[in-house]
């Protein structure tokens, strides 16, 4: 009884070392932030975003019988801080998508998305002996890209007295890539004031 009291112990010291203390948070909180982007800086951002999106004339002009084909292209990461630059792009798409005037492609990406692997080794299937020739996907499948959606992350970092001021810049836009011309742009900033002996990373 007292081998097993002491094992029980043991577990549960355990279980307590490894959560370290941590526990959850609402993370629509704004009670705690840092001086770098958090997840309610990029949400924010997102959603600002696409408010701005569904109220253009670009938007409003997609016909939903004739979506536009959308590839992620590149968004630079030009701030101190080290960004998981599709983590950025992730809610859009998402909202993009479900808005019924767009498709996705994962067929081409920049730096900004992600592509399947599986789109182009599914073709590897074809003359192939061990796969059924009538369910391989044929030549011309894949649909061609007709806009890009592109961006930066951008930050300043300012000293303000024994403060610090870092103000952050979103820019997001969507290209044509037939015409090559800009359909669509939105920029946002985000200010935050810091401790001057707060890094930002």
């Amino acid at each position: 009884m007292k081998k097993s009291l002491v094992f029980a112990t043991m577990i549960a010291i355990g279980f307590y070392g490894c959560a370290g203390g941590a526990r959850y948070i609402d993370t629509a909180s704004t009670e705690y932030v840092s001086a770098g982007l958090d997840l309610n800086d990029i949400k924010g951002a997102a959603k600002e975003s696409l408010e701005s999106l569904y109220k253009s004339g670009y938007f409003n002009r997609i016909d939903f019988n004739k979506p536009v084909v959308l590839a992620v292209s590149d968004f630079i990461n030009d701030t101190t801080i080290k960004l998981d630059m599709e983590q950025i792009t992730a809610r859009i798409v998402e909202e993009l998508q479900n808005s019924g005037k767009f498709l996705i492609t994962r067929a081409i990406s920049g730096s900004g998305g992600s592509t399947d692997r599986m789109i182009d080794r599914s073709r590897d299937a074809r003359n192939d002996e061990e796969y059924n020739q009538d369910s391989v996907v044929e030549k011309g499948a894949k649909l061609a890209v007709s806009a890009s959606l592109s961006g930066k992350v951008g930050q300043r970092i300012t000293k303000v007295g024994s403060d610090q001021r870092v103000d952050y810049f979103f820019k997001i836009e969507i290209v044509d890539t037939k015409t090559g011309l800009l359909a669509w742009s939105k920029t946002i900033d985000i200010s935050k004031m810091s401790s001057g002996n707060t890094s930002v990373w």
